[in-house]
């Protein structure tokens, strides 16, 4: 069982927190370190301030060359106040990624997938992101990416995060490791790699769009009221033509 909390902010400056939690299922395909481990999980996330709601499910296959991964995004609430003048969803969305280590401590990662567009129509749009990530210490990493390749909406991002997990273990042999060494298959053992983190599982992306002010008619309502007025526009008048 894996649980967490990732707090960010948003294009608009607005503080988000993303609480998870879920399980995650892996297994060594073969007896030797780093020949295959094979995993699933089931994430529900819950955005704190907005109230949004998704679920997270994935596949996964690890190895000494990278990690592939298929993961499936499904909210399960409906649209909810945003910013002022705004409402937002969570979006649904599928996702192919891969990702491998260059170094012990610098890993590249790539994904492709579809997903609702951000503007709230409910089209489907197709989209990659790109990033590169840089961990010297395991509670520590620096990551740059780009992302919405291919929409007229892309972006590019630097992060830094801190993750310290609670609970017991050795901390003695923690240390800072720079740019790590060659060989990347001395990072884990796959005894590690069935234990790592879900990584796929962080901020809940959503669809924005403008709210309908009060007492504004919708395109049917206004359609029966001009019908109503033109019926009534034909009476018979008093001279009885």
């Amino acid at each position: 069982m894996q649980n967490g909390v990732t707090r960010w902010r948003d294009e608009h400056g607005f503080q988000r927190s993303d609480m998870r939690i879920g399980f995650v299922h892996r297994y060594a395909l073969h007896e030797e370190p780093g020949d295959g481990v094979l995993g699933t999980s089931m994430f529900v996330q819950e955005n704190l301030e907005r109230g949004h709601t998704r679920v997270v499910s994935g596949l996964e296959y690890l190895d000494r060359w990278g990690q592939g991964s298929l993961s499936y995004y499904m909210p399960v609430t409906a649209w909810r106040p945003g910013r002022h003048g705004y409402e937002e969803r969570a979006l649904e969305g599928v996702e192919l990624g891969y990702g491998m280590d260059l170094t012990s401590t610098i890993s590249f990662s790539a994904g492709a997938g579809r997903w609702q567009s951000r503007d709230g129509a409910g089209a489907w749009v197709d989209q990659g992101r790109l990033d590169i990530g840089w961990q010297p210490h395991p509670w520590f990493e620096l990551r740059g990416g780009w992302d919405g390749i291919g929409t007229g909406d892309d972006s590019m991002a630097v992060h830094a995060s801190v993750t310290v997990p609670l609970g017991g273990g050795d901390w003695s042999g923690l240390r800072w490791e720079g740019l790590g060494r060659r060989d990347p298959s001395t990072r884990e053992s796959s005894g590690g790699t069935i234990w790592r983190s879900a990584d796929h599982v962080g901020e809940i992306t959503v669809a924005e769009r403008e709210t309908q002010a009060a007492g504004d008619d919708t395109d049917e309502e206004t359609a029966t009221t001009k019908m109503i007025t033109k019926s009534a526009s034909y009476g018979v008048d008093p001279n009885g033509e």
